[in-house]
């Protein structure tokens, strides 16, 4: 005799797709906000700083190619995730309008960019491998 547990099967693959997704948007999350910790410029007075009053010129601010520097947190304490509600999808971002002109460079100011999110995924890799790559059954 052949038992079908199909619908609980299915729920038990759709949960566990859920939490995996939670898992890696958290994962990936963190990783972004780790990357946009690095401290910039504020002055003791809280004026931005570009390092010159230390004889340093621009030792604060970010190159070309690199995440941004941690100036006011703004842009760190934005980065969250979500979930689709029924789909298995999750996505990291934020909602402030100068993250995607940072991220991606904005060529109307000569903005290069300061890549932070996809520097996040791509050292997030090895460890959404691991969270995805566990057995469900």
């Amino acid at each position: 005799m052949l038992l079908w547990h199909g619908k609980k099967i299915t729920f038990k693959i759709k949960k566990a797709s859920r939490e995996r997704i939670k898992e890696g948007c958290q994962l990936v999350e963190a990783e972004t906000k780790a990357l946009l910790n690095l401290k910039g410029g504020r002055t003791e007075s809280g004026g931005i700083s570009d390092g010159k009053e230390l004889g340093l010129i621009n030792s604060y601010r970010s190159k070309p190619g690199e995440p941004p520097r941690h100036q006011t947190g703004d842009l760190m304490g934005s980065v969250t995730y979500e979930l689709a509600p029924v789909l298995p999808i999750g996505r990291v971002g934020t909602n402030l309008e100068y993250a995607r002109a940072l991220e991606l460079g904005y060529e109307p100011r000569n903005l290069k960019p300061r890549p932070y999110l996809r520097p996040a995924l791509y050292n997030s890799a090895g460890a959404l491998r691991a969270i995805f790559g566990r057995r469900v059954i």
